[in-house]
């Protein structure tokens, strides 16, 4: 139990940590700049499927977006989300790529409902062990 409290931490503090810095994903083109950044989700926001992928992209139901942008349209939508799918890339592994701690970050800001899979199609629910 000790080790599991002491991991949590550890995650926890790389989460807050990676928050600091900036994001390298090609997604960020003016986004911030951009006008329709504040725009509603097009789709049923309920449930929000989240992967990030080898190179750190991050997909949200299916459409790339940047941090920045997944920032401001969870934040639009929050009221509205009742669960929150997140998967990335080698998720079975330790270590994945460093977006996904921003990402992570983000949704706990949030405090939404989080479902963890193991896959980029959302049918292999991870197992907490």
């Amino acid at each position: 139990m000790r080790i599991k409290n002491t991991f949590l931490l550890f995650v926890l503090t790389l989460i807050i940590t990676s928050l600091k810095c900036t994001n390298n994903n090609p997604a960020n083109s003016s986004t911030t700049k951009n006008p329709q950044s504040t725009k509603k989700l097009a789709i049923d926001p309920a449930i929000l499927k989240i992967y990030v992928n080898e190179n750190g992209n991050v997909k949200l139901n299916g459409e790339y977006v940047s941090l920045e942008r997944l920032d401001i349209i969870i934040d639009s939508n929050k009221s509205n989300v009742k669960s929150v799918y997140y998967s990335r890339y080698n998720a079975q592994e330790y270590e994945g790529p460093k977006e996904s701690l921003q990402v992570l970050g983000i949704l706990i800001k949030y405090r939404l409902p989080l479902m963890f899979y193991t896959d980029s199609t959302f049918s292999q629910v991870a197992k907490m062990d």
